[in-house]
This record gives C-alpha cells, sequence and structure tokens, in this order.
C-alpha cells in the first residue's frame, strides 16, 4: 500500500482531560455505508470507576461524523467491540462487571434508534469470571460471540463462543439519568 494515497488522519473526538486506551476503542464497517465507532469515557467518583460507551457513525461519502449516541454507563464497558448486521442493527459486546465478577455484556441499536436496547448479560448462568469477547454478524444476520472463560479458582484457560446470539434490538424503556453527563462533541471531519 502507498501511503502517499491514504486520507491526512483527522480529529474524531479528544480526551484532554483524559487518557485513551485501546481498551475502550473498537471501529467496524457498516454494510448500509459508512462505519460505526465506537469509544469509552472512563470516570471516577467518590473511589467508583464508571465507564460511559459512546457510539458514532460516518455515512458513506460523509465529512462529518454523527452525534454521539451513548450506549452504556456504569461498572462495564471494558473492552468493548462491535460489528453492523445487514440490516443496520449495530450490536456492541463488553466486559460487565470487573475482577473476578466478569461476565460478557451485550446491547444493539436498531437503525434510526437514538436509544440503545436493554443490557442482555450473555454469560448468564456461568460459573467463574468470562470477559474480552469478540463478535461477528454472519451472512444470514446471526450474531457470533468468542469471549476468554476463567473457571472459579483457576486460569482463564478456555475460550467459548455463542452461535446465534439474542441480542434484542428494541429501545430499552427511557429512564432519567441521576446526574446528567454531557456527550463528547463530535468533530467535524477537516476539509482540503
Amino acid at each position: 500500500a502507498d501511503p502517499d494515497q491514504w486520507a491526512a488522519p483527522q480529529v474524531v473526538f479528544n480526551r484532554e482531560d483524559s487518557q485513551m486506551g485501546g481498551r475502550l476503542l473498537d471501529l467496524a464497517p457498516d454494510p448500509t455505508g459508512g462505519v460505526a465507532l465506537i469509544f469509552g469515557r472512563r470516570t471516577v467518583a467518590n473511589n467508583v470507576a464508571s465507564t460511559t460507551i459512546y457510539l458514532e457513525k460516518l455515512a458513506a461519502g460523509a465529512n462529518d461524523w454523527s452525534q454521539p449516541i451513548t450506549l452504556i454507563s456504569g461498572n462495564r464497558g471494558s473492552y468493548p467491540k462491535l460489528a453492523v448486521g445487514g440490516d443496520g442493527t449495530v450490536y456492541v459486546v463488553y466486559n460487565l462487571g470487573s475482577g473476578s465478577t466478569v461476565h460478557v455484556g451485550a446491547v444493539a441499536l436498531a437503525p434510526g434508534q437514538t436509544r440503545a436496547s436493554a443490557e442482555v448479560t450473555l454469560t448468564a448462568g456461568e460459573e467463574g469470571a468470562q470477559g474480552i469477547p469478540a463478535l461477528a454478524v454472519d451472512q444470514n444476520n446471526k450474531v457470533w460471540i468468542v469471549y476468554m472463560h476463567e473457571p472459579t479458582g483457576g486460569k482463564a484457560n478456555e475460550v467459548r463462543v455463542l452461535r446465534g446470539a439474542v441480542i434484542p434490538s428494541e429501545p430499552a424503556p427511557e429512564t432519567p439519568a441521576a446526574t446528567p453527563e454531557a456527550s463528547p462533541e463530535a468533530a467535524a471531519t477537516p476539509t482540503a
């Protein structure tokens, strides 16, 4: 590949007040056109960490990213991964909880919606810890999820897969936030 043919880098968002890391970031193509981006912001208040995961989209041929949509917030969200189904539904999986009580959580966002689905614990009922998930949506719009499993008192020595995982995409009921938090501002793509 010839780097001289690449587009110039652009700022999508800026975390001047905190550090970014790969464990709160993912990008995926949208089969209906463009790309989808998720990114997180971790805050600590009263010695309690909370992560908020946002979604932005860039339509095919567009220069400006959409405004961020808040997907999840709380003691969740590390290692998020996203995939977009053939119908444009966005699926996001992530660590739910922390330490030895981690499970795999998921939400979905149907096309045209601004509120994610209710959270689903995909590994409910499994003993031990599960985490660091990845996912894909196949040609039949079935969601596949792979994750690490650590048995209680053991080591993370298994990789498990969920075929055809069910993640409903109906928006979760609207609930007022206890403490409103402003979403980060979307950055416009610089023009040449």
